[in-house]
């Protein structure tokens, strides 16, 4: 477990890295990056099973998955530029445990 992380903020990391579709968008937002919300549909949607329609995907990211995210500060969202921003240290301390429990 990370020292550096309060256990508050550890058990919402782990209630975020949950769900498969937050862990793909976790994995597709590198720290300090951004994308349109159309790019991170994308993404998440070629890396998923492609059981839902693109437009699904995209309809839970903004109004399930990013603002979750947002939550724990990893990500800022722009509804109306439509763009994700990854924030630190948040989203490199996800993308840790993320690797983490892959190993």
């Amino acid at each position: 477990m990370p020292e550096d992380i309060e256990p508050q903020t550890l058990d919402s990391y782990y209630h975020v890295l949950a769900d498969e579709r937050r862990r793909i968008l976790v994995d597709a937002l590198e720290p300090e990056s951004s994308m349109t919300l159309d790019q991170l549909t994308r993404e998440v949607y070629l890396r998923e099973a492609r059981t839902d329609p693109p437009e699904t995907v995209r309809l839970s990211l903004i109004h399930q998955h990013v603002p979750l995210l947002a939550d724990v500060d990893a990500l800022e969202f722009d509804r109306q530029e439509e763009q994700v921003v990854a924030k630190e240290p948040a989203i490199a301390q996800l993308s840790s445990l993320l690797g983490e429990t892959l190993s």
